[in-house]
């Protein structure tokens, strides 16, 4: 079966993005959530990691557009 992207839920999409940007946090990533308690943690984290991410977007292009007026 093909794999179809369009099945792939926001937060898989994000985390893929990171892991595929910066090598060294995948495999850290991977030692620390061998254990069961910050495994827990660390999927409970990306939806606030996505939240902060897209507010600190929307500060830069409120910035940005307010200097150029």
């Amino acid at each position: 079966m093909a794999y179809d992207k369009s099945k792939e839920m926001e937060q898989q999409a994000w985390v893929a993005e990171k892991y595929n940007n910066r090598p060294a946090l995948a495999a850290l990533t991977g030692l620390i959530a061998s254990f069961p308690i910050p495994k827990v943690f660390a999927s409970n984290a990306v939806p606030l990691l996505m939240w902060r991410e897209k507010r600190q977007e929307r500060r830069v292009l409120s910035r940005m557009g307010k200097s150029g007026n």
